[in-house]
């Protein structure tokens, strides 16, 4: 059986509070954006990116498959400013 590393990327903090408790326990990490939003980081056989969003049109979580990025922690990125 094949599987693929799949992120579950969130995008509004109030979304990811409301569903993070339905995911299975698994690495973790802080996004780089000021919303203190996780990645969730999973071995799974689907690897088909989708996307939630609300009814306005806004994003609220993807899941990033194969063909995707994630800048992953102690990366650096030109929207991160590193302070002394």
């Amino acid at each position: 059986e094949t599987y693929f590393l799949v992120i579950i990327d969130f995008d509004k903090k109030d979304f990811q509070d409301k569903v993070i408790s339905q995911f299975p326990k698994t690495f973790t990490t802080t996004s780089g954006s000021p919303k203190q939003c996780v990645h969730l980081w999973f071995a799974s056989d689907n690897n088909k990116p989708f996307k939630i969003k609300d009814e306005k049109g806004k994003m609220l979580s993807d899941m990033i498959g194969t063909g995707n990025q994630v800048i992953a922690p102690g990366s650096k990125h030109k929207s991160v400013v590193l302070l002394p």
